[in-house]
């Protein structure tokens, strides 16, 4: 069984790979047998939902995942950029176990997201402007290095941590592709353009 996991396509940030992500599901359609997406597969701090649906370049790839979502079978983990995501067109899940493997988009290991997710998804709902204006995003946040690379660690050794139950725990969210023991990342479709397949229970990191 062939098992593609991506995360982080951030549909409606302005940065992201939108051939890429063609490329990705068509590639899917054509050579696997599931889709798992670990969150963050849409940017609602960034843009809502009803224009992903209506403008160039976001709506031809939501109706892709559309699309597809009838072909086979498409698992959706909400991350914190579409935590409020709430549409029937998709199979939404909670994080999961699959064949002894955990899927998750990872910020539940992030103590900074869990404590201020809330108030952001509060901001960009009713003040996204102010948002855009004084809040950075993630891949701003990658050019400070130290930082991001702190942040980084310190998500990674929670999440190791919880993958000790598992043959391999995969997850998004810090945007960093890595295979690292038990903890698999996919990376991002914003700056690494990086996915997992998992042949047979055993992952590898793919570049598009």
């Amino acid at each position: 069984m062939k098992i593609v996991a991506a995360s982080d396509l951030h549909i409606g940030y302005e940065g992201t790979n939108y051939a890429n992500i063609h490329r990705l599901l068509d590639y899917t359609v054509a050579n696997a047998d599931k889709l798992i997406l670990c969150g963050d597969i849409f940017d609602f701090w960034r843009c809502s939902l009803d224009d992903i649906r209506k403008y160039a370049p976001t709506f031809s790839v939501y109706n892709k995942l559309v699309e597809i979502s009838n072909q086979m079978d498409v698992v959706i983990i909400k991350g914190n950029h579409d935590s409020t995501l709430n549409d029937s067109v998709f199979n939404i899940s909670k994080p999961f176990e699959f064949q002894g493997i955990y899927y998750t988009h990872g910020w539940e290991f992030d103590v900074e997201q869990c404590i201020g997710s809330p108030f952001f998804n509060f901001i960009t709902e009713y003040f996204p402007n102010i948002y855009k204006k004084f809040f950075k995003t993630p891949f701003e946040v990658q050019a400070k290095s130290d930082v991001y690379n702190t942040q980084i660690k310190a998500i990674d050794m929670v999440a190791k941590r919880y993958a000790e139950q598992y043959d391999y725990l995969v997850m998004g969210h810090t945007h960093y592709p890595e295979i690292d023991g038990k903890l698999v990342n996919c990376g991002d479709l914003v700056d690494s353009s990086t996915y997992i397949e998992i042949n047979d229970g055993i992952p590898k990191l793919v570049m598009l």
